[in-house]
């Protein structure tokens, strides 16, 4: 798709939200994945190969941006195994949808980010868990500048190439109601001056007596540009405190000395996407053997109804036969001893005859 001054890039369509599941230590995990996979398609966004050829994560131009730290070596592991960034209809099934679940296994129990299941599954769509992302993964670009806007401009600036002009504008907005609040961040990402994809993420907090309290809900989604209304229902600093900044250096720092667990983790997390993926198959597997010991018992079933209607039938005519047989038979019998009666008795009547 050429965007400006003749410039081919290739472009990369949203893959909207989706229920994954998983297994963890034999329990099933299940959520939608809204900033999971919003995340993950604008990484493929804005590392995708530029040669118009292939269409595969540039693992050189990540690597750019990091150091020897082990959470590096974690994603770039992660993007080696996964390099290909296949059409958005394929994250629904075939090839993309395994991966983007390992993507959300990668992704949970890191202890920079904040979760919505059980402090380790579901990442929060939240800018500060954008921003802690790029911070550990990406130490290279330096995100600790004060304001949302601030971060997101480097982060723009650090991304783009001489081929492809990033630009990343904020729009933010709340509104407060009797319980609650409502915040929402809208990242208007433009490819060489045409604004291409909008970045929604909202959340929900408790309302009590006018202070800002405990999460409630929130969601993601990236997609095209749309026209959208901009007005702020209420003035309020788009760096609102509503999820105070995550302490990455600290993780960053200790990242070497737990590298062994860390790779651990990950394993743990291949290997529970394999589990999930030998149950589905064993289920499948199941379902099969179910439905031919279904349809044989169903023909052994009809093969003795219709032997016993066979043996039935047999019996039966045998019957016929035989009491037909016995029948004529008496009546032959009680015939022949009809007439016997009938001869002796005209005998008697003729020696009586004689007799007078």
């Amino acid at each position: 798709m050429s965007l400006s001054n003749n410039m081919v890039i290739n472009i990369v369509d949203p893959v909207q939200y989706n229920l994954i599941s998983f297994k963890d230590n034999k329990r099933t995990v299940a959520y939608t994945d809204c900033f999971e996979i919003s995340l993950l398609r604008f990484i493929h966004a804005v590392f995708i190969k530029a040669d118009n050829q292939s269409f595969k994560i540039d693992l050189d131009r990540m690597k750019y941006f990091m150091d020897d730290n082990n959470f590096c070596k974690q994603i770039i592991k992660f993007f080696t195994n996964n390099p290909d960034i296949y059409p958005d209809q394929d994250y629904y099934e075939n090839d993309g949808y395994p991966i983007r679940t390992k993507w959300c296994i990668f992704l949970n129990k890191r202890p920079f980010f904040r979760y919505k299941l059980d402090d380790k599954f579901e990442v929060c769509a939240s800018l500060n868990n954008l921003f802690a992302f790029f911070k550990v993964f990406f130490p290279k670009i330096y995100l600790d500048q004060s304001s949302f806007q601030d971060k997101l401009l480097i982060l723009a600036e650090s991304l783009s190439t001489s081929e492809c002009k990033i630009e990343i504008d904020l729009v933010s907005r709340c509104q407060s109601k009797k319980r609650q609040f409502y915040f929402s961040d809208i990242m208007v990402i433009s490819f060489n001056n045409i604004k291409l994809y909008n970045w929604i993420i909202y959340q929900y907090f408790e309302n009590v007596n006018g202070q800002v309290k405990s999460r409630i809900t929130g969601h993601s989604d990236l997609h095209y540009c749309k026209s959208y209304s901009y007005e702020l229902n209420e003035d309020v600093d788009s760096d609102t405190d509503i999820d105070s900044d995550i302490d990455t250096d600290t993780y960053i720092k200790n990242g070497k000395a737990d590298e062994a667990a860390d790779e651990s983790a990950d394993e743990s997390a291949d290997e529970a996407a394999d589990e999930a993926a030998d149950e589905a198959a064993d289920e499948a597997a199941d379902e099969a053997a179910d439905e031919a010991a279904d349809e044989s018992a169903d023909e052994a079933a009809d093969e003795s109804a219709d032997e016993s209607a066979d043996e039935s039938a047999d019996e039966s005519a045998d019957e016929s036969a035989d009491e037909s047989a016995d029948e004529s038979a008496d009546e032959s019998v009680s015939k022949a001893v009809s007439k016997a009666d009938k001869e002796d008795k005209e005998d008697k009547e003729e020696y009586t005859v004689k007799v007078v």
